[in-house]
């Protein structure tokens, strides 16, 4: 299966922002609409996407919603499992001794990996280098 690309999670994020709007101003659905927004923050702070996670804040923040004002952690949302994998991958092993550390096989490497790329919205070793690395310099002040 094709793993989804940064522009489709986007699109998906601003449907869900949408929709969240549109049941908060609806009597009897604003709990399910906060819920949407909510959903849809979580996925543009995953993404990176601070323009797109500003405005949901803000919407979020009319609605009386507490908003935490620190990126999450693009890891947040892993298994630990995916955790460990990522972790190795991001550092440069080969699948093949990334699997020998974990005591686990290739295809389970390349299982968690696939994984943790879709919920990431990426789908290179590249891009989650670049990730982690923003990820890093949000939490160190830089």
């Amino acid at each position: 299966a094709a793993l989804p690309n940064d522009s489709s999670l986007l699109y998906r994020a601003r449907l869900e922002q949408a929709y969240g709007r549109l049941l908060v101003r609806r009597p009897g659905t604003r709990r399910a609409g906060i819920d949407w927004l909510r959903t849809a923050q979580e996925r543009y702070a995953a993404m990176g996407a601070r323009p797109f996670l500003e405005t949901c804040s803000k919407e979020l923040s009319a609605r009386g919603m507490h908003v935490d004002s620190q990126p999450a952690d693009p890891l947040s949302g892993l298994t630990d499992r995916e955790r460990e994998v990522v972790t190795l991958i991001s550092r440069g092993f080969p699948y093949r001794s990334a699997a020998k550390e974990l005591y686990v096989s290739v295809k389970t490497i390349e299982y968690h990996i696939g994984n943790a790329y879709a919920k990431l919205g990426i789908s290179n070793r590249t891009d989650l280098v670049k990730k982690l690395a923003a990820a890093e310099g949000t939490r160190s002040g830089g």
